[in-house]
C-alpha cells in the first residue's frame, strides 16, 4: 500500500509539473535575409517586441548565433536612420551609426559604398562581447524590416 500511495503522489506532483508549461507565442511576422542560399540575418516581430537573428561572421567553422532585441519604436527609428544614411551620396571612411536598446546592446551600423552599390554591416556589443554581422545591401535592409 505504501509503494502505491508513493506512486500516486509521483505521478501527482509530475502532472503539476506539466500544467506550469506555458505556450511560446508564435511571431506576427517574420522576415529573411539572405545570399545565395544562407540566412544573413531574420528577424522575428511579435506584438511589443522585434528579435534579430544572425550567426557572427568572425567564426568560419562553427556557428555563433547573435540575438538583439528592438522595441516597436527602437525598430522604426533604426529603419528610419538607416533610410536616411542611405539617401547620402557618399559616405565618408568612418561613418557609423551606433545605437544603444533598452535592453543596454550597442548596435554598430557601418555604411560603405564599393562599386556603386551602398552597403551597411552591423555588429552587436552585449556585456562586452562584440560580434559581427554581415554587409547588407539597401533592398536588403528593406526586405529585412517589410518595407518593400
Amino acid at each position: 500500500m505504501k509503494k502505491l500511495f508513493t506512486f500516486l503522489m509521483m505521478c501527482l506532483m509530475s502532472t503539476a509539473t506539466f500544467s506550469q508549461i506555458s505556450e511560446v507565442s508564435k511571431p506576427l511576422k517574420q522576415t529573411k535575409v539572405g545570399s545565395f542560399g544562407a540566412i544573413l540575418i531574420s528577424c522575428d516581430r511579435f506584438e511589443n517586441i522585434s528579435i534579430f537573428q544572425f550567426d557572427d561572421s568572425k567564426y568560419q567553422q562553427i556557428k555563433v548565433p547573435v540575438f538583439f532585441n528592438l522595441t516597436n519604436s527602437e525598430y522604426e527609428e533604426v529603419y528610419q536612420a538607416i533610410s536616411d544614411k542611405f539617401s547620402k551620396e557618399e559616405f565618408t571612411p568612418d561613418e557609423n551609426l551606433i545605437m544603444t536598446t533598452k535592453d543596454n546592446a550597442k548596435i554598430i551600423f557601418k555604411f560603405t559604398k564599393s562599386l556603386g552599390t551602398k552597403s551597411v554591416k552591423f555588429g552587436v556589443e552585449k556585456n562586452g562581447v562584440y560580434a559581427m554581422g554581415y554587409y547588407l545591401t539597401q533592398k536588403q535592409v528593406k526586405k529585412l524590416f517589410d518595407k518593400v
